[in-house]
């Protein structure tokens, strides 16, 4: 199950990174909610808008989940999990060396 988890991570990341948002459906609860700094409205459609922001200000971001850990909090479908995480683009590179 946790492998399962662990793709689904994976799988999301793939997504944001390409920018083909077509399986978001697929991956994304409908009850999402965005806990971090930048509100968003809630479900599906605040996730695509948070992608929205970050690949209008980093068009070239490629996340990867380098060490998932999910864990199973509740009825199958829902997990809680952290990832550590590499994120890149072009842009933050040039500003990082400059």
């Amino acid at each position: 199950m946790s492998e399962d988890r662990k793709e689904l991570i994976h799988a999301i990341f793939r997504m944001i990174s390409s920018g083909d948002l077509s399986r978001l459906h697929e991956l994304v609860d409908p009850d999402y909610e965005e806990h971090g700094p930048f509100p968003t409205a809630p479900g599906i459609e605040g996730f695509r808008e948070l992608i929205a922001t970050f690949r209008a200000a980093f068009p070239d971001m490629e996340l990867r989940a380098v060490d998932p850990i999910v864990e199973a909090t509740g009825p199958p479908g829902e997990s809680k999990g952290r990832a550590r995480t590499w994120a890149s683009s072009t842009a933050s590179r040039r500003r990082a060396s400059a």
